[in-house]
């Protein structure tokens, strides 16, 4: 992580910790820093997934917080790229709640015909 990253993420926890009011203010650490600002940005209730698993699909890599965007700690989106440089096209264009997990998709995959 390059200073400038650093600064920034340092920036966001002061404006996270600013911006709380001060009757519920809360010990605010970094990780809980990045994890609001994440979920503030991505999280849609009615989607599917919970909001670990959506922030786990960001598909901004450009994000100064995407290498150390919040993934859950078990599933199919537990270990989500976290190097911009590698990360793949077909990865990007992945819908929210798409995983390939090698089982069917649809009813008509599942009985082996055409429902």
């Amino acid at each position: 992580m390059t200073t400038k990253e650093k600064g920034r993420l340092a920036a966001a926890r002061v404006s996270a910790i600013a911006s709380d009011d001060s009757s519920k203010r809360q010990s605010y650490s970094l990780r809980n820093a990045i994890n609001e600002k994440c979920r503030a940005c991505i999280h849609d209730p009615a989607a599917p997934g919970t909001w670990r698993e959506q922030v786990a699909q960001c598909s901004v890599p450009r994000c100064a917080l995407w290498p150390v965007r919040p993934a859950p700690s078990g599933g199919p989106f537990a270990d989500p790229p976290r190097d911009p440089a590698t990360v793949t096209r077909q990865w990007l264009a992945n819908p929210v709640g798409y995983v390939e997990s090698g089982y069917p998709l649809t009813i008509a995959d599942r009985i082996g015909g055409d429902a």
